[in-house]
């Protein structure tokens, strides 16, 4: 690797921050929104989360997200 071509540490630190604030607040919407059952949908959103994020890094490896 080139070290000139590696990015700011400080950018990936604040992208690092911004990622992980976003994706921790999906399971929080339900309660936010103060639905009845708030566990069963925050389960959902975290799910297709997770399946969303697998799906994009499949990609990147060529491989199918189905599986």
């Amino acid at each position: 690797m080139n070290p000139d071509d590696l990015g700011s540490p400080i950018g990936a630190a604040l992208s690092s921050f911004v990622a992980f604030a976003i994706s921790a607040s999906l399971p929080l919407i339900p309660f936010l929104l103060g639905a009845s059952n708030g566990v069963i949908i925050a389960a959902a959103i975290s799910g297709a989360a997770l399946f969303v994020v697998g799906a994009l890094l499949s990609l990147f490896s060529g491989k199918n997200a189905w599986p």
